[in-house]
């Protein structure tokens, strides 16, 4: 088994990624255990706006509490598959050049990804 290579490098090839996992373990978090704004006076102190009418009511990821989890879920999901992916392709031994534009993509259209699925959802049906 070939031994870990870590440096700078390596580190900061996959620090925006681990960082993307970390708010989205903290955002699946909060989604779980925050409780219901009871008015937008209240947005202030970290409840979720859950099925508000008016300007708040086009937003797929609040309508319902299941609706936030599922979404904060994907969104986990999809940067612990790309973290996997990017820290697999830099471990790897063979053109490891290639492998660091990769990664560098890989992690830029997880980006694009998620910010195309929220601008979806967040679209009047």
């Amino acid at each position: 088994m070939a031994a870990l290579r870590f440096n700078v490098r390596s580190v900061l090839l996959l620090l925006p990624c681990a960082l993307l996992v970390g708010f989205f373990v903290y955002d699946l978090g909060v989604s779980l255990t925050a409780p219901v704004c009871l008015s937008p006076a209240s947005l202030g102190t970290g409840c979720l706006p859950l099925g508000w009418e008016g300007p708040f009511s086009d937003h797929w990821g609040n309508r319902s509490r299941s609706n936030a989890v599922i979404d904060r879920s994907l969104n986990l999901g999809f940067g612990l598959m790309v973290f996997t992916i990017c820290s697999a392709l830099l471990y790897r031994r063979s053109a490891e050049r290639s492998n660091q534009s990769l990664i560098v993509m890989l992690q830029i259209g997880l980006v694009l990804a998620l910010l195309l699925k929220s601008t979806l959802l967040n679209e009047a049906s």
